[in-house]
């Protein structure tokens, strides 16, 4: 389903199916499964949704996901954000969607489920114009904006996982704040308001890129934190000029999938952070957090204000800084 959804390719059969699985109603979590993505064809086909509506709130069952594998943003999370921008975009109140699907999250106890029905409505907010409040919703549970991230790259990789290119060879204390790369440096939006940062539309990466983003955290005080990340690629991350997490092996992206126990100084604090992939998906979901998963109090994200708002040039077919 997630792969039709993605090419746009028999999504009528996929219909048909996902209507005969809803029809059958056996296992309350495939039923629910079913709704779900059924759901998304109705936004994305601009069809009216109350009748799938309906049948998800008479089969909740939000407890029965806690005994399941939590849910990618490469299978399904894409897709539902995807659907609800569609759904603004046909005149659908994606608010009062959203506000239920947050309800129905709350209800799971799943963590992954409970927070993307944060973003969910944080989502409908942006959508529907009031960017400000649906950033500070993200904010307050960790999240940064993704307009806080500085990225850079592609780089080219042709040595495996430990190659290392220049921005993990200096000290990013000494090099983000000073502007030296201004023309190998950029910011911007993906498509999706979904929490996580898209570097594979971002970079227009490749067969074998690494990419890197840099982010600015400002502290009042020495506070104990969590990094949590959960990632499609290959990662390497660094505060303050010190490795705090390496996972070298392929994985979909899950929020909060990865922790790390980091104190953060008073003032700045510098955070770059590597992803690769031989192929496909290239991003990750962060949060910035306490030991219990809440976001910190007087902490603030932002992006080295040095940086250029540009794309990467192309020198001699290889992007700059390759």
């Amino acid at each position: 389903i997630s792969m039709a959804l993605r090419c746009n390719l028999a999504v009528d059969k996929i219909d048909q199916i996902l209507n005969l699985e809803i029809g059958n109603a056996c296992d309350p979590i495939m039923h629910q499964a079913a709704l779900a993505y059924k759901l998304i064809i109705d936004f994305q086909k601009g069809r009216e949704s109350f009748r799938t509506g309906e049948l998800l709130a008479n089969a909740s069952m939000p407890e029965a996901f806690q005994r399941t594998n939590p849910i990618s943003w490469n299978d399904y999370w894409q897709h539902y954000f995807n659907s609800l921008k569609i759904a603004q975009q046909n005149n659908v109140n994606i608010r009062a969607w959203a506000a239920g699907f947050n309800e129905f999250a709350h209800q799971s106890k799943s963590t992954q489920f409970e927070l993307n029905g944060h973003i969910a409505v944080a989502a409908a907010e942006f959508y529907t114009g009031d960017q400000s409040a649906a950033e500070e919703m993200l904010n307050n549970y960790g999240f940064p904006c993704e307009r806080d991230w500085k990225l850079l790259g592609p780089f080219k990789m042709r040595h495996g996982f430990d190659e290392k290119f220049w921005p993990e060879k200096k000290a990013i204390e000494v090099w983000a704040p000073s502007g030296n790369t201004v023309d190998a440096s950029f910011t911007q939006r993906d498509d999706l308001f979904d929490g996580y940062v898209n570097l594979k539309y971002l970079g227009e990466t490749s067969f074998n890129d690494a990419m890197y983003a840099v982010l600015h955290i400002s502290s009042p005080t020495f506070k104990e934190a969590q990094l949590r990340f959960g990632l499609t690629g290959r990662l390497k991350v660094w505060l303050n000029d010190k490795p705090v997490m390496i996972k070298n092996k392929r994985s979909k992206a899950i929020i909060d999938q990865y922790s790390a126990n980091v104190q953060l100084r008073p003032g700045s604090n510098w955070m770059l952070v590597r992803l690769n992939n031989a192929f496909g998906d290239l991003g990750f979901y962060f949060r910035l957090t306490d030991k219990e998963g809440d976001g910190l109090e007087r902490v603030q994200f932002s992006a080295p204000v040095e940086f250029a708002d540009t794309k990467p040039k192309i020198l001699n077919g290889e992007k700059e800084g390759a």
